[in-house]
């Protein structure tokens, strides 16, 4: 019955290692970090970490929240990119090239009004403008990398019956 126990464990553990969990993302004092627990979901600042519990604060509060790590269900950190000015850079320019473009069709679709208030060049301007303006504000946001969580496999058995529940 044992070794039937011991495989059946190590059964549960293969969803786990085909999902690709990485260990290389670590909490530690003071990342920002959204959570979804049993109790509810919102974003935090870590005060401590450890295997039982995860001891948070509210952004624009002292008090501490601390969660039992075993009533996590999603943890995600916000990290910084590793080069944010490249970051900025790309989606600037991809906001410029898609505003230029956007501004080139809806220039070529207005007729050749010599009267109208604002010209085809002025269109693709403020296409131009507005996808440069959205792709710098989209470049400045953080990423959100999830947290792997601690894989959880629990058995109990009664009334001739052998339950399993496998979570992470």
């Amino acid at each position: 019955m044992r070794s039937a126990v011991r495989w059946l464990l190590a059964l549960c553990a293969i969803p786990s290692l085909l999902l690709g969990q990485s260990s290389d993302i670590a909490l530690k004092e003071g990342d920002r970090v959204w959570i979804a627990a049993e109790s509810g979901s919102g974003v935090y600042i870590v005060r401590t970490v450890n295997r039982e519990m995860l001891t948070v604060r509210p952004p624009r509060s002292d008090s501490l929240v601390s969660f039992p790590v075993a009533t996590l269900r999603r943890v995600e950190v916000s990290r910084r990119p590793d080069d944010p000015s490249g970051k900025l850079l790309r989606h600037s320019s991809i906001g410029l090239l898609i505003g230029a473009v956007v501004g080139d069709v809806v220039a070529q679709t207005m007729g050749d009004d010599t009267w109208a208030v604002v010209t085809k060049g002025d269109v693709i301007f403020i296409g131009s403008a507005t996808g440069l303006v959205i792709g710098g504000v989209s470049g400045l946001n953080n990423e959100w990398k999830r947290v792997p969580l601690p894989l959880r496999v629990s058995m109990s058995h009664g009334h001739g019956m052998l339950a399993l529940s496998y979570s992470f």
